[in-house]
């Protein structure tokens, strides 16, 4: 088992390091793939051969802070999940000595990757990825803030209008209303007729 390891290992080494005198140096979307399939062998050591320095010395400093290893932070901190089984890339983009690659992540969306190139071999660029992933993130908040200061903008105007409205309409409400010193007639129990007390007929008036 540990020999098949080492002969994966070599392989890849060979395709990203082009140890064959007429073969080209590995593409950035071929490090990718080669970094997809080291974290599915567990293959620590060639995913620490595709990370640039920079990156590694990211996990470092995070390896003292936690008081852990280098290798167990490299295979904890990856880029891809443990059950992505495959790989899918587009948008290759080369500039110079960086690039960029969007690869589909687990949740069905697209990341994009940095790598920078090292002595002629394209390294994944952690540092730069997450430099981005924090730009776009506070993109994002910037968005987001200036949609609520619009929003509460917008809520400012509405609810002058809406009094303006419930204003015009108590007034025209009042104005139909009768004028104070004005009053409905007294109905029949607010001031009854008066009872005749006519004095009785007295028996000597009786006519005969």
């Amino acid at each position: 088992m540990r020999f098949c390891q080492n002969i994966t290992v070599l392989l890849m080494a060979c395709l990203i390091f082009a140890c064959s005198g007429n073969s080209k140096p590995a593409t950035p979307s071929q490090t990718l793939a080669a970094y997809h399939l080291a974290l599915q062998k567990k293959d620590v050591e060639m995913v620490k051969l595709l990370l640039s320095k920079a990156s590694l010395k990211i996990h470092e400093d995070q390896a003292k802070v936690q008081n852990t290893t280098v290798d167990e932070i490299v295979l904890r901190e990856t880029l891809f999940s443990p059950d992505q089984r495959k790989f899918y890339k587009k948008d290759e983009k080369i500039e110079g000595d960086n690039a960029t690659v969007d690869v589909k992540n687990d949740f069905g969306g697209w990341d994009t990757i940095h790598l920078v190139k090292e002595e002629g071999i394209w390294k994944i660029d952690k540092k730069g990825t997450s430099e981005q992933i924090l730009e776009e993130s506070e993109e994002a908040d910037e968005k987001l803030d200036e949609q609520i200061r619009k929003s509460r903008e917008q809520d400012g105007l509405d609810p002058e209008s809406t009094d303006n409205t419930n204003s015009n309409q108590n007034t025209e409400t009042n104005s139909n209303a009768p004028p104070a010193d004005q009053t409905d007639p007294p109905g029949p129990l607010d001031n009854p007729v008066p009872q005749r007390n006519d004095p009785p007929k007295s028996l000597d008036n009786r006519s005969e």
